[in-house]
């Protein structure tokens, strides 16, 4: 911004800067309202070349046309009065110079300001009716009149803000009277206008909210190729403005950087003033003012200040013009994102009550699902509504995580694991303990799960192919019994006496029958594993005789101790098969009598084998048969 370090910007480097530029600090002078006005404008003497008549040879006298009232305002050169334009009938205000203050350079003053508010049509600024003269020759503007209160006067000192009647958020309504004050500032510079003295007794505030900003007494075209009759910034030779507010170029009168940029850090100067009911720049003297400006360091804001505002005030008056915002607009941008994070913000609040409370019911042991559903439905809103004004709300984001763990904890709880982990799925960073145990939980339910898938699949298992089994149990009694019963007969007649070599026949003769009816059924025997099992014990039921018969010749044994011990073998089989079916406990129990009974009496061996084996398979399969229609339902 100028040649001079930021180090060394000290009061005498800014009195060292008026001395190269030939100005005085004696002849500044600061007026009732705590500006700094032209020396020009103190030389009250007029020359030939001067004179009203000369100053303002196009303008109409036309005092006559107005009924003059009260007296609205009166400044440290001018005065603003009521007053009614007869023609048309409606209420205005007129400025003109103060009597004891008239000079031509005021008059000149005066003049440009009302050509800027002619040239200015905005909402946000003054219109001008009518420019012309008074009896003397003065100059008069004929302007909107603006009932309202200064915006200092919502203001007090500490940083105090009020608003008016129904506006329930004092700061909210002070910074949407910034962000119109931003708007017309903004057009301003759309026309090459700078208007160098934005303040808050600068602004008015119409009784049904309008905004103005007003006294564009001290503007500056920064543009040069602007048709506007106000003075260039490249020309200015003075030190002009509030120093309370002052930009450190408008204080060291650093013509090239008399831009829209200065006006910015007045925008910021306005924001200071309302977090902290103070002037930027602070009290003292006006030299001490001013070499504050000159020197324009960082304010350390206090706690109860936004920070988002603070920064946005720190931006707009930075030393260096380029390292402010570029324009009165991007200003007006700031405050709106903040007061759309600030909603933001209050949604997240309230929603953070509601969580509070869905916790706290989470945590009781009295808890109704009803009420906790209900809360968690309202607080996820509040967030999600918060998060949709502002996407990266932390509090929000925040309040988000901690209603889904709330909620996952309560339905973990209430033995919904698989709800609990939806939840915890929305979660980037879920809590370790509770993602762990609705893991474990899920586990557990999966277990089970597949527990009863295989129990429905082994009950289904044992309906398939019940008939099948039933058949071969069934034949196989009718094989042992008629074929048993014969050979003792046969054997007691003394025409045929059986062996093992019968036996043997009789167990390839149940193995044949088996071996047939698996031919037959083979699609229903071995779909399944209940059924792939009975065949295995089927086989070692033929299998295991033919080991027993080898062994009983080997070692000699008479025929009766085989057919005992094959009736011990099927009864062990059968106990074995009680183990999974107890049913089977009653084949396994009659095969044993059988085992006793031959043992006791070995000369009708083979009826006892016939009728018990009979007895026995006939009975499994009957087990096997109810077994499969107890099953049904699972």
């Amino acid at each position: 911004m100028s040649t001079i370090a930021p180090h060394t910007v000290t009061e005498d480097t800014l009195v060292e800067r008026w001395e190269s530029l030939s100005i005085d600090p004696g002849t500044l002078i600061l007026s009732a309202q705590g500006t700094l006005a032209p020396v020009g404008l103190e030389a009250t003497e007029w020359g030939i070349e001067d004179e009203p008549t000369v100053l303002l040879p196009q303008f109409t006298r036309f005092s006559h046309n107005l009924e003059f009232g009260a007296m609205l305002g009166r400044g440290g050169t001018a005065e603003v009065t009521a007053a009614r334009q007869l023609a048309l009938q409606r209420e205005v205000a007129v400025k003109c110079l103060r009597k004891d203050k008239a000079s031509p350079a005021r008059a000149r003053q005066l003049i440009r300001e009302a050509r800027v508010l002619g040239a200015l049509q905005h909402p946000g600024i003054v219109p001008v009716h009518l420019i012309g003269t008074d009896e003397d020759g003065q100059p008069m503007i004929v302007m909107r009149r603006v009932q309202g209160t200064a915006w200092l006067d919502f203001v007090h000192q500490g940083g105090h803000l009020r608003a008016p009647a129904g506006e329930p958020d004092p700061l909210e309504w002070h910074l949407r009277v910034l962000m119109q004050v931003c708007n017309a500032a903004h057009f301003a510079h759309s026309k090459g206008i700078l208007h160098r003295d934005i303040k808050l007794s600068n602004v008015m505030i119409g009784a049904h909210g309008e905004v103005y900003l007003v006294d564009w007494g001290m503007a500056l075209a920064f543009d040069p190729a602007c048709d506007i009759d106000v003075p260039l910034a490249r020309d200015e030779t003075e030190v002009l403005g509030t120093p309370g507010y002052m930009a450190p170029e408008m204080a060291g009168v650093i013509t090239d950087h008399l831009r829209p940029r200065t006006d910015v850090y007045l925008l910021g100067g306005c924001l200071h003033m309302i977090l902290t009911g103070r002037q930027l720049h602070g009290e003292g003297s006006l030299l001490e003012k001013l070499a504050r400006a000159w020197a324009s360091e960082p304010w350390a804001y206090e706690e109860r200040v936004p920070g988002e505002l603070a920064a946005i005030a720190t931006r707009a008056c930075r030393r260096d013009p380029y390292e402010r915002y570029a324009s009165a607009e991007a200003v007006r941008q700031e405050i709106a994102r903040f007061l759309s994070r600030r909603t933001s913000r209050r949604l997240a609040l309230e929603a953070r009550l509601r969580l509070r409370a869905l916790q706290e019911l989470v945590d009781s042991d009295d808890v109704f699902a009803p009420d906790v559903h209900e809360l968690y439905a309202e607080c996820r809103f509040g967030f999600r509504e918060a998060l949709r004004d502002w996407p990266d709300n932390p509090d929000a984001l925040e309040g988000q995580d901690a209603a889904a763990m709330a909620m996952a904890s309560f339905e973990l709880g209430e033995g919904r694991a698989d709800h609990a982990a939806v939840l915890l799925e929305e979660l980037e960073h879920p809590p370790e303990e509770l993602a762990r145990a609705v893991e474990m939980r899920l586990q557990t339910r999966q277990r089970h799960s597949r527990q009863a898938q295989r129990m429905r699949a082994r009950q289904r298992s044992e309906r398939s192919g019940r008939f099948e089994r039933a058949v071969m149990l069934y034949a196989a009694a009718l094989l042992w019994g008629v074929v048993d019963v014969a050979l003792g007969a046969l054997d007691r007649s003394g025409r045929f006496t059986p062996g093992y070599g019968t036996l043997t026949l009789i167990s390839l003769s149940h193995g044949a029958t088996i071996a047939a009816t698996v031919a037959s059924r083979r699609r229903e025997l071995l779909s399944n594993l209940a059924n792939r099992r009975f065949l295995m014990v089927q086989g070692l039921a033929v299998l295991a005789p033919l080991l027993l018969w080898w062994m009983a010749l080997t070692v000699g044994l008479p025929v009766y101790v085989g057919i005992a011990l094959l009736q011990l073998l099927f009864g062990i089989f059968a106990a074995v098969a009680a183990g999974a079916r107890p049913a089977m406990l009653g084949p396994a129990g009659l095969f044993c009598v059988g085992f006793v009974m031959t043992t006791l009496m070995p000369g009708i061996a083979w009826e006892i084998l016939g009728i018990f084996g009979a007895l026995g398979m006939g009975l499994a399969g009957w087990t096997w048969s109810r077994q499969g229609r107890a099953h049904r339902r699972p």
